[in-house]
């Protein structure tokens, strides 16, 4: 190799790994405004509940009713909720992660996880939201001997309120692939409920 060949080629390795590393810092930098947004809990959408499909706006009939509350009673209600979490970014720059763990716990039982595998991207100043859905066994958190808190929880299935007066939170993990690996926030972020 001659010398202008090789001054070319540490020249263009200094150039690309300065390139690198500027990437690297944006990304760290974006990672660090997301971790400290301010998550909140917009909408908590119930799609079903023991098995039947929970028609926003629509009455449930008797079966309906009796297989809910036969499976509340036997401890095996299953419920899928869809979520719908606000990401409020107040710095001047871009938050984003690629992806997030996420959990639903009740005082410290962990009700349901999973993870959002896609990028969610804030932009400087605003607020995006994305959705999880959840699947957790509503038995484990409802007190059959609070009548109310059973009617308010089938009634009002949008309320948020209602999630957060039964103690259930919501968490996110923020992470971030560098390299092909996973980079995880060491600790959970809590979600907010809406006010």
């Amino acid at each position: 190799m001659k010398g202008s060949d090789k001054l070319f080629f540490l020249l263009a390795t200094v150039a690309l790994l300065s390139l690198s590393g500027c990437s690297l810092l944006n990304q760290a930098k974006s990672f660090d405004r997301f971790v400290h947004s301010t998550f909140t809990l917009e909408n908590a959408s119930f799609q079903k509940v023991g098995g039947v499909a929970m028609n926003n706006g629509n009455t449930l009939n008797f079966s309906q009713v009796m297989q809910i509350t036969g499976k509340l009673l036997e401890k095996k209600l299953t419920t899928q909720v869809l979520l719908t979490i606000r990401v409020q970014n107040p710095t001047e720059g871009t938050a984003a992660v690629n992806g997030m763990d996420w959990v639903m716990v009740k005082d410290t039982t962990v009700l349901a996880n999973g993870q959002l595998t896609k990028p969610v991207v804030v932009k400087s100043k605003q607020s995006t939201t994305f959705q999880v859905t959840a699947l957790f066994n509503a038995s484990k958190v409802l007190n059959l001997t609070n009548i109310q808190q059973v009617v308010e929880f089938f009634q009002n299935p949008n309320d948020t309120r209602i999630l957060n007066e039964m103690g259930i939170t919501f968490k996110v993990k923020p992470w971030y692939k560098l390299a092909g690996k996973t980079h995880k926030f060491p600790g959970y972020v809590p979600i907010k409920p809406a006010s």
